[in-house]
């Protein structure tokens, strides 16, 4: 369960239908999400797509509402807040905030304009065709997913606790897979067998502000570096899980870190793990 590495799968679906003219990145998300509040600015897909909506965190939003971290949470019940909400934290475009609402959303739109279960796109349109046999979405909290692994609180042998995540719904989150079928993903970044390299380029592409300003933030992906190595990254953390895939492109080279333990902080062992190939500034200049 690679929690919030999530996105960049939930982004690449949203390319695959634009790049085939069912939905536009600049179109309204009401047009496809009608029960968004209207608040006087327009939201558009990519602003969903770069964490600039402006919309309320839903995580926040739960908790405000009541919700406890064991309680389920659905689609129905996240428009049902999103509906209570009068204005935006900031004018569409204006700021980058991290924000997971914006992909439950654009999971409902892949969805609404596919006609397909958005596990089942994923499943049809990405896993199969990359050979991903091994992965799946998790879309209800009662989800049996073959092979999935337990996660804990904790991950001393003495104290552990079973946690899982408590969402029925995905595209911030959801997707379960292994190392080997995030190989298969990977490659896909550098010989594209599903999208196009222009299309797989855009998600890696740092995305601007209304202003020009550029963020560190391309369509579902982080843009930043290491150690002078142009960096592709994104982690996730749900309870239970922790995961991170960094890519450095221009070396070739990806380190996936997947544990079921909250405690296990996944991105600094894959850059520990990255630097035994790349080597340390120091160690280049030595």
């Amino acid at each position: 369960f690679v929690a919030s590495t999530s996105k960049q799968f939930t982004a690449l679906a949203v390319l695959l239908l634009e790049s085939e003219g069912k939905l536009g990145l600049e179109d309204d998300v009401r047009r496809y999400v009608p029960e968004l509040p209207d608040f006087g600015r327009k939201i558009t897909v990519r602003e969903l797509l770069n964490h600039t909506s402006g919309l309320r965190e839903q995580w926040n939003l739960f908790a405000m509402a009541g919700w406890r971290t064991s309680d389920d949470e659905t689609v129905s019940d996240l428009l049902w807040l999103l509906h209570r909400q009068e204005a935006l934290n900031h004018a569409p475009g204006a700021e980058f905030s991290y924000n997971n609402t914006g992909y439950s959303l654009l999971a409902l739109i892949v969805q609404r304009v596919s006609g397909t279960p958005f596990r089942g796109f994923l499943g049809e349109r990405i896993f199969t065709p990359l050979g991903m046999s091994d992965s799946d979405v998790k879309v209800d909290m009662g989800q049996v997913v073959a092979g999935l692994a337990t996660g804990y609180w904790g991950h001393d042998p003495a104290s552990l606790r079973e946690a899982r995540p408590p969402y029925s719904f995905a595209g911030p989150t959801g997707v379960v897979t292994t190392v080997r079928d995030l190989a298969l993903w990977d490659a896909n970044f550098y010989a594209p067998r599903v999208g196009t390299s222009a299309l797989l380029g855009s998600m890696s592409t740092p995305e601007r502000l209304n202003d020009g300003t550029a963020i560190g933030y391309g369509m579902g992906l982080f843009i930043g570096s290491h150690e002078g190595h142009r960096m592709i990254s994104h982690a996730g953390s749900d309870p239970g899980y922790r995961a991170d895939l960094v890519r450095f492109p221009d070396d070739r080279l990806s380190v996936a870190v997947l544990c079921n333990a909250f405690d296990i902080a996944p991105t600094p062992l894959a850059l520990e793990v990255a630097d035994l190939y790349l080597g340390s500034e120091v160690d280049r200049k030595s």
